[in-house]
Formats: structure tokens, sequence, C-alpha cells
């Protein structure tokens, strides 16, 4: 129907428009938990965009790549987990590659993101200096460029490692900072979330009454965004803390 051909220059342009649209098909499998359906989809994108010699986008598919593995390791089920753990070295590798590239062309967001999941990887096999160090450098750029979201997410990533640390009273101070900021960014589900974990670190310590206190106020806020699992988690957790009252 086009008249006029493409011009020959432009023909990288519209195949990298190829590799987002792949990208983009591979993110809502991704969200729809389909990991293999999604993982080739990315892999389709970096191949594409290295056709073309575009790093910036094989960097970003290289990091969708990444979240791939982690994700599908986070939610597979524990039958499952000893195979899953294999995939941890290939999360590694596309986040490692996509934070060399993506940090080369400048894009700072996704610089620090890869370092975010490469902090994740790590925390998961329980690597925490090094996860500790992916965080920080992370938290840096995110709070230089003033990435709210992105320091609320590492701050709680931080609460993380310090509450496997046994760290509690620095664990408690990242995900109080984390709160802060989700809630100045009007995140109030990641507010909740924060307030729910809360629970479950002064429960560990026998805090019974700072628990009960900071699971009502999670209840509470999803009860407001009609999140039913949820409130029905909270009320099985107050329950139990309950008993161990009495």
């Amino acid at each position: 129907d086009q008249a006029i051909p493409s011009r020959r220059e432009e023909s990288g342009s519209s195949v990298t428009r190829s590799s987002g649209l792949l990208r983009a098909l591979g993110q809502i499998q991704l969200v729809n938990s389909k990991f293999t359906e999604a993982r080739e989809l990315f892999e389709q994108s970096i191949n594409v965009a290295e056709s073309v010699g575009d790093e910036g986008d094989r960097g970003v598919a290289l990091q969708a790549l990444g979240e791939t593995y982690h994700v599908r390791s986070e939610y597979s089920r524990a039958e499952e987990l000893y195979r899953m753990r294999k995939e941890y070295p290939q999360a590694e590798e596309s986040y490692t590659q996509a934070r060399d590239i993506l940090s080369k062309i400048g894009n700072q967001v996704g610089f620090a993101m890869s370092l975010k999941g490469l902090g994740e990887v790590y925390r998961m096999q329980n690597e925490y200096s090094k996860a500790e160090e992916a965080f920080i450098q992370a938290c840096g750029i995110f709070s230089q460029i003033g990435h709210m979201h992105g320091s609320a997410r590492l701050s709680e990533g931080m609460a993380d490692i310090q509450w496997a640390r046994k760290e509690y009273v620095e664990a408690e101070e990242s995900y109080l900072e984390a709160q802060r900021l989700y809630q100045v960014t009007g995140d109030m589900y990641s507010s909740a979330n924060v307030s729910w974990y809360l629970g479950w670190l002064h429960r560990e310590q026998a805090q019974y009454a700072a628990a009960e206190r900071v699971v009502r106020e999670a209840s509470s806020v999803y009860a407001g965004l009609g999140l039913k699992q949820e409130v029905e988690e909270c009320d099985e957790f107050l329950e139990k803390i309950g008993r161990s009252m009495e």
C-alpha cells in the first residue's frame, strides 16, 4: 500500500521496533507466568537487536531475560527448586550483560535496574555481600536521578538481607525507609506489603504487640484495595499472634 519504499538507512529502525514489540509481548507472557514463552520472545528480541547492532535495545532485552529467569525461580514449586537453581547462573549472566551494555550507553535507569536484578539473584543464593554491594551501587544511581520507587525497592532488598543476617534493628529501619518512599510515590500496595513483612519481622523477635499493630495496618490497606486473599492471610496471622499473646 505504501507508494514510496522505506529508505535503506531506515531499515534498521524498523527492525529495532520489531525487537521492541517482541520484548513487549514477552512482558505480557511474563506477567501471566508463561515463563517459557516469555524467554523465547526475549531471546528473539535480543537476536533482532543484535542483527542491527542496537546495543541499547539488546541491553534492555537482556535485562528482561534476566528477570524471567529470576521470577521463574521465585515462583517455582518446592519440588522444582533444585532444578530451578540452575537458572540462577543464566539470570546472573543476562543481568551482567545488560548492566555492562546499559552502563556503556548511559541508560542510568536500566543500569540501576540491572544491578538490582543482580543483587536479587545474589540474595536468593545467600551471597549477601555481593547482593549488598549491587544494591548500594544501584541505590546511589536511583538517588542521584531521583527515582524514588527504585530507591524504595532497594531499601526493601537491603532489609531482606539484614533480616537474613539477624540484623533486626537495621532491617526494620530499611523497611521503614522503603515504606516512606512508597507512600510518597502513592504506592499503597507496596507500603502495605512492607507492613506485612514488618509483622513477620516482629513476630520472629516475639514482639507480638508490634506485629499485631503493623499487620492490622496492612490488612486495612489491603481491604481498601479489595484484596480479599491478602486480608485473609492477615486474619490468619493475627489469629496466631493472638494465641501467642495469651
